[in-house]
């Protein structure tokens, strides 16, 4: 695709973004509420991985005294803890990532006021730095009959699934059924 054909293309896309700028945000607020728990589900949540996680560890503790005191070999202690070893990595992660979610629930409106800002920042997508491109803008895709997809960065910051993502063709954006 021809760069001044994308240079319009985005162009285009930031102005509609910002004619739309309601739409989209009230679309962004449903689908992150619609992916993530609730606050308060997700606190219950992170105390059960916590609780699950401390006894696993405990576990895992016992086998390696157990080892220590010669009262089991090598092989026994990698085979009982080994597959505990594993569970715990995915606990850890998944506390990660609903420590991760109740932060970004908290920072939503002002991610979303930020991003918008920038765009309307954006006069001329000519004068827009590869910088500033960068930051509101996660990846383009054109495919063969010169359609073009503008992932807006914001959203995967969020970790909501590209699935959801507004989508940006030839003719007009649409918030409410391409998504």
């Amino acid at each position: 695709m021809d760069e001044e054909e994308l240079i319009e293309v985005l162009q285009e896309y930031f102005t509609n973004v910002l004619k739309q700028k309601k739409k989209v945000i009230a679309h962004v607020v449903n689908e992150f509420q619609r992916v993530y728990k609730a606050k308060d589900e997700n606190v219950e949540y992170e105390k059960e991985l916590n609780a699950e996680l401390a006894k696993l560890q405990k576990t895992r503790q016992k086998y390696m005294d157990m080892y220590t005191d010669d009262l089991i070999s090598r092989e026994e202690l990698n085979e009982k803890i080994g597959g505990s070893r594993q569970e715990m990595e995915r606990i850890e992660n998944e506390l990660k990532m609903v420590s991760y979610h109740l932060t970004k629930g908290e920072q939503l409106e002002n991610i979303l006021n930020n991003t918008f800002r920038e765009i309307e920042d954006i006069t001329d997508v000519h004068q827009m730095t590869n910088q500033q491109l960068k930051r509101l803008i996660q990846k383009i895709e054109v495919d063969k009959e010169g359609n073009v997809d503008i992932y807006l960065r914001l959203l995967g910051d969020l970790g909501l699934d590209e699935s959801v993502l507004i989508e940006e063709n030839e003719t007009a954006l649409n918030c409410d059924d391409q998504t």
